[in-house]
């Protein structure tokens, strides 16, 4: 099984917050991200860079990173790592 170390992901901070808020939104059993975790991190991130309320529908909960700006991306990283150390989770 392939795993990702939050605190070094490899990554671009771009391509860590695409794929991190990807994996929250899919349907994938075999995450170890329980569904609550999944759902905070969504609705934080979106926050972030959206007005108003997270979408409660599966199909509409992607997060449109056009308007990203440098510290929008900082802020979405940090937020990640976060929510991930709260819940214990480190990979």
């Amino acid at each position: 099984m392939q795993h990702l170390d939050i605190d070094r992901p490899n990554m671009p901070d771009l391509q860590f917050v695409l794929l991190v808020t990807a994996l929250c939104t899919s349907r994938l059993t075999s995450l170890n991200l329980p569904d609550v975790v999944r759902s905070t991190l969504f609705d934080r991130c979106w926050l972030l860079v959206h007005d108003g309320s997270p979408p409660q529908r599966l199909e509409e909960r992607v997060i449109d990173l056009r308007s990203w700006t440098e510290i929008t991306l900082e802020a979405m990283v940090e937020t990640i790592h976060l929510v991930l150390r709260d819940a214990g989770i480190r990979t």
